[in-house]
């Protein structure tokens, strides 16, 4: 999200990673290089978090018929396809590089894709977790969708994935933009406390009717 955003954003307390299943598995990999297991991935040396997802190749006929859960499956599996490299550089207060590492890292559309599909896939009582998936999503719109790139990105997105993200939009961003905005008032973030219903209409309006006639 940072990386993307390329501006400072909301803390986060883990890094989420994609990857091909079928290359092996990565818990296995890192677990041999000092990282210990935990719920849904790994804790490496250093004490930093990673939560672990696997995709792999899938048949459209076994997608499932849920739309948010195939979003999810669809969006991952584009993330992991499209990344593109960047140099992640870390810098002292006074400005020189401390460490720099050149990874690959999901695009724009794809994270937007992701975080909406998560926004309607969380449980009751993850209420903070829809917060800063909305928050991630009204941020990544802010910042690169004035002028539809989002939305022509998306375009391209395997199989119905468009149309979900559009309906998806529709609803968290525009239909029920208050109900979002309330969430974000309640996560405890003055970040997150500024975005109002009408910021919230203001980045998914566009997005969904740019969208419009998106098809499977």
């Amino acid at each position: 999200m940072i990386a993307r955003l390329q501006q400072p954003h909301r803390a986060t307390a883990d890094i989420d990673a994609v990857y091909l299943g079928d290359e092996g598995d990565a818990v296995q990999i890192l677990l041999a290089h000092g990282a210990r297991p935990q719920a849904n991935g790994v804790i490496l040396a250093g004490g930093e978090k990673v939560d672990l997802i696997s995709v792999g190749d899938y048949a459209v006929a076994d997608l499932p018929e849920n739309a948010g859960e195939r979003a999810f499956v669809l969006a991952h599996r584009w993330a992991l396809d499209g990344a593109s490299r960047l140099t992640l550089v870390v810098t002292t207060s006074g400005g020189a590089v401390a460490a720099a590492v050149t990874t690959p890292v999901a695009s724009v559309a794809s994270l937007v894709a992701m975080k909406l599909a998560s926004t309607r896939a969380r449980r009751r009582g993850a209420q903070h977790k829809r917060a800063s998936d909305v928050f991630d999503v009204f941020r990544l719109l802010s910042a690169h969708d004035a002028d539809g790139s989002v939305a022509r990105a998306l375009q391209s997105a395997p199989g119905d994935l468009a149309p979900i993200v559009r309906d998806l939009a529709s609803v968290v961003l525009v239909e029920e933009a208050v109900r979002s905005a309330r969430w974000l008032q309640a996560a405890g973030d003055p970040q997150m406390q500024d975005v109002t219903a009408e910021d919230l209409r203001r980045v998914g309006t566009p997005l969904r009717n740019n969208l419009g006639t998106a098809t499977p």
